[in-house]
């Protein structure tokens, strides 16, 4: 996280209405630049392993606050906020253990599977 502010003066003229006026405008423009990233890990030791992602990418957020004065002696002041597009995106994997069993190898002869020295629990 970033926390900060930016200071914009502009001297100009206003040239969307008939008469120009000239004006002063200052702008105090303070932000938080932020991002978020979590990670969760769950692992069963031979049964299962999980893993989840939840990230928001970098963004910008800041608020406003100027003051206009014009050369005919009137002013106005304004705020307000903006910020950037706020996107975000989750992964979740998960991995059961890969186990198996051969129940029947020969039709005719079951001693190996069942009883022999290989042989396992369900």
């Amino acid at each position: 996280m970033r926390i900060g502010w930016d200071i914009e003066q502009v001297f100009g003229t206003d040239t969307y209405t008939d008469a120009d006026i000239d004006y002063y405008r200052i702008e105090y423009v303070p932000y938080v630049d932020t991002q978020l990233f979590i990670s969760s890990v769950y692992h069963i030791e031979k049964l299962i392993d999980n893993e989840f992602d939840f990230e928001v990418p970098q963004f910008r957020l800041n608020y406003f606050f100027s003051l206009i004065f014009t050369d005919t002696n009137k002013y106005c002041y304004g705020a307000g906020w903006e910020n950037e597009e706020i996107t975000f995106e989750v992964t979740s994997t998960t991995t059961m253990q890969d186990c198996y069993k051969k129940i029947i190898t020969s039709l005719c002869d079951r001693s190996a599977t069942w009883s022999g020295l290989d042989a396992k629990w369900l």
